[in-house]
């Protein structure tokens, strides 16, 4: 067998180029997968609606405003 073919250095040579064949051939659809993810992820946090106050007076202004509403 001729040394070229032999020993670790080739063979990490070899499963370097097939590794990044692989990420070559699958990254686009894996950045798709992830951006369809991400904007799922947005439209439900849309639905689900205002994000909650952090502090204790602006939750019960909050409260106020909906109990305002209700009895409208």
């Amino acid at each position: 067998m001729p040394s070229g073919s032999l020993g670790v250095g080739v063979l990490t040579g070899k499963l370097k180029k097939v590794l990044f064949t692989h990420i070559k051939h699958n990254l686009p659809s894996i950045i798709a997968e992830i951006r369809d993810k991400v904007k799922e992820a947005e439209e439900d946090l849309h639905d689900l609606g205002p994000p909650m106050p952090e502090t204790n007076a602006e939750k019960m202004q909050m409260i106020w405003g909906m109990i305002l509403d209700f009895l409208r």
